[in-house]
């Protein structure tokens, strides 16, 4: 998250508009979620996922990032539930 923004809808808006403006795809939907809860969330405060699927001509990408309070990755290696 740059510059510790933590407004899940600013940085959900700055991925979609990141996608919109590098690749010819589109956006089937950018999500902020709580992990591993899957709730939605206004603000990252704990734990979170960003999800992303993408549609391209000939094939649907779907992404996760997990993120830790802080900003930072969550390797999936690393989890502890």
């Amino acid at each position: 998250m740059s510059a510790g923004q933590k407004d899940a809808k600013i940085i959900t808006q700055s991925v979609a508009q990141m996608i919109t403006e590098h690749t010819k795809g589109t956006i089937d939907y950018v999500e902020i979620l709580s992990f591993p809860q899957l709730k939605s969330m206004s603000r990252i405060d704990e734990s979170a996922i960003i999800a992303v699927a993408v549609q391209y001509k000939q094939a649907r990408l779907i992404d996760n990032v997990l993120l830790h309070p802080d900003g930072e990755l969550i390797r999936m290696f690393e989890y502890k539930h």
